[in-house]
Parts: structure tokens; sequence; C-alpha cells
């Protein structure tokens, strides 16, 4: 208990509750303003007093409610270690590698592609074949191995994402497994408690 015994006048350093939850140390002239709200003096200040201030300190801090998470930044330990001519393969000539376990498709990038059929060759006289037309032509090759390059490339960047996102989720669902396990201890302890002493 606090006992009386120094004046107004007398200096003093004492605690008091933040909003970190912590105690802040201060200075007041003759009086201790202890952690529960009292007025104290200074001469009874001790060790119990100090003690009470920190564990309802600690108390509120426990209480908080954690911060959110952004999902995007949580790593999981995968066990993936892809063939490095597979990521070349799937990485632009001149860019950097591919990296499966950050790259993200676009929705469109994902939708089944539909069959096209390939058109009839129409067949072209060699009478006809002019400067023109061997022009023509060769534009029309080099567009169409673009197209497959591309779509070769992101076939291959798709089957490469995908083979890891396999093994994320086996991953994923070992842990999930894991954390039910725990959970379900959690509040096995939480039962016996709240029937002993009452809801929490």
């Amino acid at each position: 208990m606090c006992q009386s015994g120094l004046g107004v006048g007398t200096v003093g350093v004492f605690f008091s509750p933040s909003s970190s939850g912590l105690c802040s140390l201060e200075v007041q002239a003759g009086l201790w303003l202890c952690g529960v709200g009292l007025l104290c003096p200074v001469g009874c200040f001790g060790s119990e007093h100090l003690s009470l201030c920190l564990s309802e300190s600690s108390l509120e801090k426990e209480r908080e409610t954690p911060s959110p998470i952004d999902p995007n930044c949580v790593e999981v330990d995968v066990n993936f270690n892809p063939d490095p001519a597979d990521l070349v393969l799937s990485s632009v000539p001149g860019g950097e590698l591919f990296n499966p376990r950050k790259h993200k498709f676009a929705e469109e990038d994902l939708k089944p592609q539909p069959m096209i059929k390939k058109a009839k060759k129409v067949f072209v006289p060699d009478e006809q074949k002019d400067e023109k037309y061997w022009t023509r032509r060769k534009k029309n090759n080099v567009a169409a191995k673009r197209s497959r390059d591309a779509r070769r490339l992101k076939e291959n960047q798709i089957t490469i994402r995908a083979a890891f996102l396999e093994k994320e989720n086996t991953a994923l669902r070992t842990e999930v497994a894991e954390l039910r396990k725990e959970v379900g201890k959690c509040k096995t302890i939480v039962s016996k408690y709240e029937t002993k002493y009452g809801p929490l």
C-alpha cells in the first residue's frame, strides 16, 4: 500500500501507461501516477508497484488484435527445382529468367483456346509469283513464326507454373492439416477452462 510522507514540491520520476501498452517514464512533482490511475507519493514506489504496472501493460498488449497479413507476402516452403533448360525455354529471349514462384497470368491467358482449322492452300500458278507475291509470302512466314513462338513460350510458362502450384498446393494442404490439429487442441484447452472457471 502507498504511504504518505512526501510533500508537493518534491520532484520524482514515475511510470504511466502509454498508448503502446508500455509504461512511460515521466517526472512529476511530489506524486507517482500509478498504472491503475492512482496518485501515490514518491516514497511508496517499489518493485510491487512496478510489477503491477508492467503486468497490466503486458495484458493489454496480449489482447490487441494482430495486424492483418498480406497473402502476397506469405512465403511457402516448397521443394521445387525445375530443369534450368525448361526455365530457359519459358523465358523471353534477352529478358529475365522466368520465375514460376512469382509469375502471374492474366485471366485471358488462362482461357481455353478454340481449335482453328487451317485454311486451305490456294494454288498460285508460277507465272503469277512475282516480286510482290514473294515479299508478301516472306512477311506472312515471319509473322506466322512469331505467333507460333509466342504461343509456345506461353504454353511453356503455364506448364512450369502449374508444376510449381501443384507442389505448393500439396505443401499448403499439409500445413492446413497441422494447423487444424493445433486449433483443435487449443479449442479443447479453452473448453476445459471455461467448463471449470466460466467463459473467458
